[in-house]
């Protein structure tokens, strides 16, 4: 009887002396894991917070050109350029408000946000450039996501630092392409 019970308490001893680092190693992988899904959390949140910082900042010189533009049409007499600058203008101010409200929209969205937004400044330059925007077979634009107005400002910025200041008449390309899991866009 006595060996019975010295037997089943190193049994216990070994039960315990197994599942105790076990459970230790669980909590500590536990603990590790929730610390790092909060940072990724902060991650994500800071990333949310940068863009709509860059939302709301649909850059207000654009803006007042594009009413200056349309000022200037009216001014000359130009009432057809008039009415479409402005009929395309109320377009993009209308996608980027629907647009702002959303975290991610679709490639086709934006595509066309950039479309309209292209457009107005191309006529505000007395059609200086032309462009092409073209767009991999292998993407589908309703599916591809992507915050919305993130690549605005950089479209922007190749209009007025590169083909604004250029002799000449200039072109500007935007690409589309899935590469791997990831989408590839260049300006």
């Amino acid at each position: 009887k006595t060996e019975v019970i010295a037997q089943r308490r190193r049994t216990q001893l070994l039960v315990v002396g197994i599942l105790m680092p076990v459970v230790l190693l669980s909590g500590i992988a536990l603990w590790r894991s929730d610390r790092k899904r909060r940072s990724i959390r902060h991650s994500l949140d800071r990333a949310s917070l940068e863009t709509q910082i860059l939302r709301a900042q649909m850059n207000p010189h654009f803006i007042f050109n594009a009413l200056g533009s349309i000022q200037n049409y009216v001014e000359e007499n130009e009432r057809d350029l008039a009415v479409g600058f402005l009929s395309k203008f109320a377009r993009l101010m209308r996608l980027v408000l629907e647009n702002s409200r959303q975290n991610e929209i679709s490639v086709r969205r934006d595509l066309d946000a950039l479309r309209l937004y292209v457009d107005l400044e191309r006529m505000r330059l007395n059609n200086k450039y032309d462009y092409t925007i073209s767009v991999d077979p292998g993407l589908n634009t309703e599916e591809a996501m992507l915050p919305p107005l993130v690549l605005q400002p950089f479209v922007e910025n190749a209009i007025w630092h590169g083909l604004s200041p250029k002799d000449g008449h200039g072109h500007l390309t935007l690409s589309f392409r899935r590469k791997s899991n990831c989408l590839l866009i260049s300006i």
